[in-house]
């Protein structure tokens, strides 16, 4: 991912080789809307550079994960693009007693651990994590496709066997 020295994309892990151009204005506002928001609250981050858990504001909007200092933040600190991505849970409470969860690229040494006090809040957000790809949403539509699909011939064959148990004069 390109951006702009010195702005916050800078700061942010880049997940692939490709390139992407993005305007941060456009992003930070982005962030900031109220437009098509999938999930938010308070986690603690650990990262790979500050290995502290620092508790943000994060907010996911399709495949980006943004991450603020605080709610009330007008620009993001972060944002992850949710790409190629494993989401596994840490069989171990951290050190800070937060239950957690693992977030690694592929092909990036980079990970990212993100916490909660409640169990059941970040089983909730493994869960949105995990669906928010695009890759994930494209498998989702290819099973709804095949369902449908087979919907659509177990119709039909069921049609032609009715027909074919009419009596010939009512054909």
């Amino acid at each position: 991912v390109m951006a702009e020295s010195g702005s916050f994309l800078s700061r942010f892990a880049s997940v692939s080789s490709a390139k992407m151009h993005i305007n941060d204005r456009q992003l930070a506002h982005f962030a900031r809307s109220t437009q098509r928001v999938d999930k938010q609250g308070y986690l603690y981050k650990k990262g790979f550079v500050n290995t502290a858990f620092k508790r943000r504001w994060f907010v996911l909007k399709g495949n980006l994960l943004f991450y603020f200092k605080d709610e009330a933040d007008k620009e993001p600190i972060g944002v992850l693009i949710l790409e190629k991505i494993c989401v596994n849970t840490c069989n171990r409470l951290s050190d800070d007693d937060l239950y957690c969860i693992n977030l690694q690229f592929d092909g990036d040494p980079r990970a990212y651990e993100l916490g909660s006090q409640s169990e059941d809040e970040i089983m909730e957000w493994m869960q949105v994590l995990v669906q928010s790809s695009y890759e994930a949403l494209r498998l989702t539509v290819q099973d709804l496709r095949a369902r449908v699909e087979r919907a659509e011939r177990e119709r039909d064959a069921r049609a032609a066997e009715a027909a074919a148990a009419l009596p010939a004069a009512a054909k």
